[in-house]
């Protein structure tokens, strides 16, 4: 498992992170195109689908890329000179790290050995109905062309990187389920029967709520998009009670359903833009849903008196604004320009015990 989230951090950086051309950038491709090739496998019930394009993608001038805009935002931030001082080497020796890794490292040659395959894309979906036995079901898109022996390899590369995963190869793509850990070998067998039997009876259809969110972010390759269904609704609903009474008091379920009806990430790179949409049910669910962030986070900070205000300004530019009836906050290369300074501060700690291979918790 380890493994694998190492090659999936590397996917994530090649996806956030790798240079596009502006032909690639102009031609967005619309959310039916891109759940067309999966269509069989969604349902009413399917609540997340992440997609990522891997026809362009190239790892290490990622890394280069992302070093190239820390080391200049890290110039152009306001912060004090000794904190300059201490941070720098620390990114300097994890890029370095990481480098190294791409180029000579396991995970460097498996990623290497995945790019050339002849997987198109990668989508990740999670299902209400089935996520208790399947957590996530990954689906690797081959190109039509691709033999035989190569699906062979590619599915052995999966394997060997998610022991406890189940993959076959149909239709032109590798499905992927995901179970969870430390199932006996009965569990594992109920728990594969089960999402059989289910996938069985799957009446194909897609949400209008994911194709919603899919649009918003067509032009990008990297694309997560959230939909909770009537099921998962119900299981907030009645687990919310169990969060803290400041929080439900300032969220109430209800608003936090109503205004996050769907919620989209793209990440597209040419343009250097994070963009997030949380899609409310109406104007008033949206505007009601951000009256409610504000309000809980006046009521965490009333306590830290003469630092209140500086935090308020701090975290203000990290709150998604109302724009008719979603929130959106868009990160830009001018957005860590001017934040940079901010993002460090709140991620110091973590950064200095990652360097000392120290816990973030204090251990009993």
């Amino acid at each position: 498992m380890q493994r694998l989230c190492h090659v999936i951090f590397l996917l994530v950086v090649a996806f956030v992170l790798s240079p596009w051309t502006a032909a690639q950038d102009s031609a967005a491709t619309s959310a039916d195109a891109v759940l067309d090739r999966i269509s069989s496998h969604l349902d009413k019930s399917t609540i997340f689908v992440g997609y990522f394009d891997l026809k362009n993608v190239d790892p290490e001038k990622s890394v280069a890329s992302l070093r190239e805009i820390v080391d200049d935002s890290l110039k152009k931030s306001t912060m004090p000179k000794e904190i300059k001082d201490m941070i720098q080497p620390m990114f300097a020796q994890g890029f370095d790290a990481l480098e190294k890794e791409l180029k000579e490292g396991q995970q460097g040659e498996a990623w290497r050995q995945f790019r050339s395959s002849g997987c198109e894309a990668v989508y990740m979906l999670v299902n209400s109905m089935t996520m208790a036995q399947c957590p996530a079901r990954i689906l690797c898109v081959l190109d039509p062309s691709t033999e035989t022996a190569t699906i062979d390899a590619v599915q052995k590369i999966l394997e060997t990187n998610a022991p406890t995963a189940r993959f076959r190869h149909k239709d032109g793509l590798i499905v992927g389920d995901f179970f969870p850990p430390g199932l006996t070998d009965e569990l594992r067998q109920a728990a594969e029967k089960a999402l059989a039997a289910f996938d069985k009876s799957r009446k194909p259809t897609t949400r209008p709520e994911l194709l919603a969110g899919m649009e918003r972010a067509k032009s990008a390759p990297f694309k997560l998009v959230f939909a909770p269904d009537a099921a998962l609704k119900g299981m907030i609903q009645m687990f919310y009670p169990m969060a803290p009474p400041e929080l439900q008091e300032a969220l109430p379920a209800k608003t936090i359903l109503a205004g996050a009806h769907w919620i989209s990430l793209g990440i597209d790179i040419n343009r250097w833009i994070i963009d997030l949409n949380i899609k409310g049910e109406s104007p008033e669910a949206a505007q009601t849903l951000y009256d409610a962030v504000i309000k809980f986070k006046d009521a965490s900070l009333a306590p830290m008196a003469d630092q209140a205000k500086t935090l308020d300004e701090q975290i203000m530019p990290f709150i998604p604004k109302v724009q008719e009836d979603r929130l959106r906050l868009t990160i830009n290369r001018k957005f860590l320009d001017d934040h940079l300074s901010n993002i460090i501060q709140y991620a110091l700690p973590a950064i200095m015990a990652a360097q000392q291979g120290m816990p973030l918790v204090p251990q009993p």
